[in-house]
């Protein structure tokens, strides 16, 4: 059964048709390693019927599915591994029961998932992950999900097996974060030649920055077409997403970037035609430097997104930064930038600007840009535009409007921007809250809103486990928040999650509190986070 990509999204009424979709995951007989033989579960491999090793770890459990070419299923529970899950011969679905409930945690210094694919051969075409949680457990750890295909675009040779090959990626409903604040993956996703691809509400949180290493949320690379990245949510790593060279047809929808230095990067400077057909829209750039930095890209839309500026470092802020790079044969010409809001909160030294459009020089010009229906408010922007003297033919219209110091009602994107307060008592999962009290406030842009919880034990209570705080509003995907105790100073970390599911919808689970007894009087949490919310 082929996997329906239109339908993007994907329940758990589904789950059991998703994980039998391809040709290389019919049914096969499992055999442990005393040679037993093991019937799968539902056309799946569930490791649980293989058991962990002695040491407490699921490796020989996962070789034994990778063996058998059905789907791996992680049922609910955490699951230690010494090594990648890899394969490279097979196509590859891995799934579990949500990010939260199955969860891998990479103990050594290596990749999560790796997957090697081919263009033309249908029984190692497609990789699928979905419903299921990825952490790092070790400071060396690589990438999280590592997806690559490996033979040349067309021309291409026969197809091995004599069927049209579509090769492609599926990632859904996948959190990347950590185990233990001292590890983080490098990179989230890697995606390397395959197209017809889809990532979407997925988490990726917190990624590995050091001087020489900026951690990248989603990598996208080697060619390919048709890719889509939707409602997926970036936190503070150095580079949310990276586009580069002759990928062509990338679509970014509805995807909120919070905390990061840099949101998208489209960067064509290593090809030849640049880097072509780029559609952003809908999403939520809440950054430290820039919003979407696009050097030598042909036909960027940038169209009905929300930017911003809240730095407190001392740097200058763009919204949308477009150049063209020290290459001298690749394109820059035919984009847009339409019906965005720029809002400028920044408390930080150095100057903001909403757009920057610039060309290499003389000779090598920016060329055919469309600045339209734009808005810019907030604080005083520097300049709301520079389109420098490198630059030709640009329309920029009298609808872009400037609203400098003025209080937003409207964002101009057809959807209301409205803030809000809240207050609510705290209660426990186990035990009882005597007296604790939660407030928050949030701003809300289309679907995307930002917000921020502080939570105040005022009395020692018996509660244990999570702690509960009612949302104003429910979330379209399981998200994350990340905070920490802030009655101490600089304290320990905080972590909690907003599901969109199952009987604790619409709550803020704090689940990670870092006391050694939950609900001590005087304790202070904060968490902050952003939200697609349904």
């Amino acid at each position: 059964m082929a996997i329906d990509l239109v339908d993007r999204k994907v329940d758990v009424s589904r789950r059991r048709q998703l994980i039998t979709g391809g040709s290389a995951l019919g049914a096969a007989a499992l055999f442990m390693a005393s040679g037993e033989a093991k019937a799968a579960t539902a056309g799946a491999y569930n490791v649980r019927d293989f058991g962990a090793s002695p040491d407490g770890s699921w490796d020989a459990a996962v070789a034994a599915a990778i063996a058998s070419g059905l789907a791996i299923y992680f049922p609910a529970g955490k699951y230690p591994l010494k090594q990648a899950i890899a394969t490279n011969g097979r196509s590859l679905v891995v799934f579990g029961d949500g990010p939260q409930a199955s969860r891998l945690v990479f103990l050594n210094a290596t990749n999560g998932i790796t997957f090697t694919g081919s263009r033309t051969d249908t029984s190692v075409d497609h990789l699928v992950v979905h419903h299921i949680g990825l952490a790092a457990a070790n400071p060396g750890c690589q990438t999280a999900i590592d997806c690559r295909w490996v033979n040349p675009q067309p021309p291409q040779p026969p197809l091995t097996n004599g069927a049209t090959c579509i090769h492609y990626a599926l990632i859904e409903d996948v959190a990347i974060d950590y185990d233990n604040t001292s590890s983080r993956f490098f990179k989230g996703i890697y995606h390397s030649g395959g197209g017809n691809s889809r990532i979407q509400n997925c988490i990726l949180a917190q990624l590995y920055q050091a001087a020489s290493r900026d951690a990248t949320g989603i990598h996208i690379t080697g060619g390919g077409s048709d890719i889509q990245v939707q409602a997926c949510q970036f936190h503070g790593q150095a580079l949310g997403m990276l586009v580069e060279q002759p990928v062509e047809g990338t679509r970014i929808v509805d995807c909120s970037f919070l905390g990061v230095t840099v949101g998208l990067r489209c960067d064509g400077t290593n090809s030849f035609m640049g880097l072509q057909w780029v559609f952003v829209t809908g999403c939520h750039f809440d950054v430290n430097q820039v919003g979407i930095d696009a050097p030598s890209v042909m036909q960027l839309r940038c169209d009905n997104n929300y930017f911003l500026a809240n730095k407190i470092e001392n740097v200058t802020w763009y919204g949308v930064k477009i150049t063209r790079s020290t290459t001298s044969n690749n394109f820059f010409e035919d984009s847009s930038i339409t019906n965005n809001l720029f809002h400028r909160n920044d408390s930080g030294q150095g100057a903001s600007y909403p757009i920057l459009v610039s060309g290499q020089d003389a000779t090598r010009k920016a060329t055919r840009i469309l600045i339209d229906g734009n808005r810019f408010g907030g604080l005083a922007w520097n300049s709301t535009a520079i389109v420098d003297a490198n630059t030709t033919l640009v329309t920029y219209t009298e609808t872009n409007l400037a609203d400098n110091g003025e209080t937003w009602s409207d964002s101009g994107l057809g959807n209301t921007m409205p803030s809000g307060h809240w207050d609510t008592a705290v209660s426990a999962e186990n035990g009882g809250v005597i007296n604790a009290t939660a407030s928050g406030d949030y701003t809300r842009n289309g679907r995307a809103v930002s917000f921020q919880v502080t939570i105040v034990v005022w009395s020692n209570t018996s509660g244990a486990g999570a702690l509960h705080v009612p949302m104003p509003f429910a979330v379209a995907a399981h998200t994350t928040l990340h905070g920490m105790q802030i009655n101490t100073g600089t304290g320990p970390a905080v972590s909690g999650i907003i599901p969109a599911d199952g009987p604790y919808v619409k709550t803020l689970r704090v689940v990670y509190y870092n006391n050694t007894t939950p609900c001590i009087a005087g304790m202070i949490y904060q968490l902050s986070g952003v939200a697609i919310v349904a």
